[in-house]
């Protein structure tokens, strides 16, 4: 997110960015590419985040219900994947980071298809 905002805002607006938090930067970011903010890898990033704090924040938290939902939303976006219910919550969680990477990573590629449009 750092790398995209720095190539996205203008050097005073990116300087409060790196002070917000991951979630307000992803918010940021995502607000400004209006053509890819409905994606709901977007929701598959925010709750990946909120799985991190809790265990950043808490010796023992609770998240079983955070990785359900996590992985009911990669199983949405990702339906190709065979077995995957049968796959150990690691492996699960694997594949939700996988794919939350590479919808980062293709938006700098979207931003530039956007603006020769």
């Amino acid at each position: 997110m750092n790398r995209f905002a720095k190539l996205r805002f203008p050097k005073p607006e990116y300087g409060k960015f790196k002070k917000l938090l991951f979630k307000d930067r992803a918010c940021m970011v995502k607000a400004s590419l209006q053509h890819m903010s409905a994606d709901a890898h977007w929701d598959l990033i925010f709750k990946l985040n909120e799985i991190r704090n809790k265990y950043a924040h808490q010796l023992e938290p609770d998240v079983r219900e955070k990785f359900d939902d996590l992985f009911q939303i990669d199983d949405k976006l990702h339906p190709y994947v065979q077995d995957i219910d049968s796959a150990a919550d690691a492996e699960r969680l694997n594949h939700a980071m996988q794919h939350c990477m590479e919808f980062i990573l293709s938006l700098d590629s979207a931003k530039l298809k956007h603006a020769a449009n």
